[in-house]
């Protein structure tokens, strides 16, 4: 066996024969004419040799020592159905070679070969190779375009030079909303749907296409349907030979575009974020912080409506702290009742933030007034938090559907949590000039008392001596037994002067202040009045305190008138004792001096209340929003002071209309060996 391994790019001939002088013979042949011959003996070898290098063409013997010339073919043919063959056969079996030729579309070569003819055939096999080669191609060209067209990784469209689509992918059809009935029916265009602010950058593209054939890609929208908006990529060219018409390659870019707006918006949020807690900082009006907040709220997330919901002191109901968009609602008054009704209810009660991106279709928050009044349809809202209980719910809301992301969740969560520390800082802060202001006023109580004390000493001494001295009968006794009175009331004065102080002795013993608060129920209930409804609820494992009975009877009782008097038309007056214990910021949070464990003693009336300014100046000397004709102001000082020298702490909250409440925390005290009882 002879073999010749031409290069690939050369024509290569497949001979195989049993008979080695015909083979060489022929491919001695073949090369002189530039083809690349190679050569086999048996069918085996022939085989081995296409598999290791595919043959053009095939000269095959139809008879071979180990197999029939034409199962050869076959097999040639399972290899690779582009491969021409010619067979070899001998006068006596011509018959048998025109079968082969029909059956198996090849062609044949009489014995003994004339050089003439196996050129003339191996050209005629060149040249149906070659052909069917192109066919291929063009096989696999269309193929591929065809999955190109058909697939949904882009958009394409053929048009006429007068803007009409006579055809398009369903990749594009899906893209603008339309479906194949539109382009059958000659209705639709590309310019009709190119919104109007793109038409002149088309026209300029399109000029460039028809000078250069080409437009690189360029963004621009389509409009579906709908009329919504699709952000695509576009590129075109002309189709060759057909100048009028083209092909466009469209890209859905919507997925790159709300990443980028993603983005920007992210950037703008974190932004906000930094200088809003900038300001924050050094800011000592909240209610300024609260406007800026809900303003900064609704531009960052462009929205129409943002608010802040303040938790109220009944723990039942929000109130509106501020807004921005709610035209007609009133700022300051509007409550929001808290339960799983009402989004800022629902947020608050479950701590975590509320996303609606549609409330109709939602529905668990259709009940809310004040967002059924606005027309709200969507909206988010967060926990606005505190050292131990939430302070409130900060919310933005949408007049139509609309998506929020967790970059939203997330800037909506750090402005809240600013709010949150101003808040906090501002109590820490009014708390702390609160008690150095009251200890200056005590400090300088004190001192007056004891001058006081010294002059009053001197007139109610020279006045029992006056008094001593004059007859029984003497007109000008009743002066002076009115001197001593009016004595006596100034001394009751310096006494709760020197108690606001902390200067007064106390006869501390370790006490249950149940005892005292059932000592002076019945008294109580008579100064009150039938017009207010009096109650306790008293602990009945309550711990010992350690005070003075006395000054404690006091306290009850100032705060109980204190209470009546702003019940003028009667209402409820509570009186609760209860065991608590507080750690860390919880202690912080009540303005305790330490943690520990207290008994707290809470007055609660249902009365007119007291703004923010007046419940921070309540405990002030003679410091009084009654008549002046109906009260010292010293009531609620000897209060606070009694309460200070007993280790405990005094604080209150009210709102107008709404009543306030008193807490007084007493430290635990300890069974000593004076017993608890008063």
């Amino acid at each position: 066996m002879h073999s010749d391994r031409s290069d690939d790019s050369r024509f290569r001939v497949l001979v195989v024969d049993d008979d080695h002088a015909l083979t060489r013979t022929l491919a001695d042949i073949l090369q002189l004419h530039g083809y690349a011959p190679s050569t086999a003996g048996t069918g085996r070898e022939g085989l081995e040799m296409a598999e290791q290098h595919e043959p053009i063409l095939a000269v095959v013997d139809l008879r071979l020592p180990d197999m029939d010339g034409m199962e050869l073919v076959t097999r040639l043919h399972a290899l690779s159905a582009l491969t021409e063959v010619v067979v070899l056969t001998g006068n006596a079996t011509v018959e048998s070679a025109v079968a082969a030729l029909r059956e198996h579309s090849v062609d044949y070569l009489l014995k003994p070969v004339k050089v003439e003819q196996l050129l003339h055939v191996v050209s005629l096999a060149s040249e149906r190779w070659q052909r069917r080669q192109a066919e291929e191609r063009l096989r696999d060209s269309d193929e591929r375009f065809r999955r190109v067209v058909e697939s949904d990784m882009i958009g394409i469209m053929f048009w006429d030079a007068d803007g009409s689509i006579y055809d398009a992918n369903e990749s594009f059809l899906r893209m603008i909303g339309r479906s194949r009935a539109d382009i059958d029916a000659g209705a639709l265009r590309w310019t009709d749907i190119t919104p109007p602010e793109f038409a002149a950058l088309d026209r300029k593209k399109f000029a460039s296409l028809a000078k250069h054939g080409l437009i690189a890609p360029y963004e621009k929208a389509f409009l579906t349907s709908a009329g919504l908006r699709v952000p695509v990529l576009f590129g075109a060219a002309t189709l060759r030979g057909r100048h009028e018409r083209g092909v466009s390659f469209v890209l859905d870019i919507t997925e790159r575009k709300t990443a980028e707006r993603a983005l920007r918006a992210r950037e703008r949020q974190q932004t906000a974020v930094a200088d809003f807690g900038q300001r924050a900082l050094v800011t000592d009006d909240l209610g300024a912080l609260f406007d800026e907040s809900v303003v900064l709220v609704a531009e960052t997330l462009e929205l129409p409506l943002s608010a802040i919901m303040e938790r109220r002191s009944d723990g039942a109901s929000l109130l509106l702290r501020a807004g921005i968009g709610w035209d007609g609602v009133d700022v300051g008054s509007s409550i929001v009742e808290i339960n799983e009704q009402t989004q800022a209810g629902y947020t608050l009660l479950h701590n975590k933030p509320t996303i609606l991106a549609d409330l109709v279709a939602a529905g668990p928050f259709t009940l809310s007034p004040l967002m059924r009044s606005r027309g709200i349809t969507s909206g988010i809202s967060v926990v606005i938090p505190g050292p131990v209980r939430a302070f409130g719910v900060l919310s933005a809301h949408d007049r139509s559907a609309r998506e929020f992301t967790v970059d939203d969740v997330h800037f909506m969560q750090a402005i809240a949590h600013v709010l949150g520390a101003a808040v906090e800082r501002s109590r820490t802060e009014s708390a702390l000039r609160q008690t150095q202001r009251l200890e200056a006023v005590g400090r300088l109580a004190s001192g007056i008392s004891h001058d006081f004390n010294n002059v009053l000493a001197a007139i109610t001494g020279f006045g029992e001596l006056v008094q001593a001295r004059m007859p029984s009968d003497d007109p000008l006794r009743e002066d002076v037994a009115e001197i001593l009175k009016a004595a006596g009331h100034a001394a009751t004065l310096t006494r709760q002067l020197l108690a606001f102080s902390r200067q007064q002795v106390l006869q501390s013993r370790t006490i249950l202040l149940n005892d005292i608060v059932a000592s002076t129920e019945n008294l109580l209930r008579r100064l009150l009045g039938p017009e207010i409804e009096f109650c306790t609820r008293l602990a009945p494992d309550l711990w010992l305190v350690r005070a003075d009975p006395g000054q404690l009877e006091q306290v009850i009782l100032n705060l109980c008138v204190n209470a009546r008097d702003a019940m003028p038309s009667g209402g409820t007056l509570s009186v609760e004792t209860r065991n608590v214990a507080y750690v860390g910021i919880e202690a912080r949070a009540r303005a305790l001096d330490a943690p520990g464990e207290y008994v707290l003693l809470t007055v609660s009336d249902t009365g007119t209340g007291m703004d923010a300014d007046t419940a921070a100046r309540i405990f002030e000397p003679f410091f009084t929003t009654k008549a002046v004709d109906k009260g010292t102001g010293l009531g609620l000082a000897t209060v606070y002071g009694i309460v200070k020298q007993s280790g405990g702490e005094s604080s209150v909250h009210s709102e107008l209309g709404h009543g306030t409440t008193f807490m007084v925390y007493l430290p635990r005290g300890r069974e000593d060996a004076s017993g608890r009882s008063p």
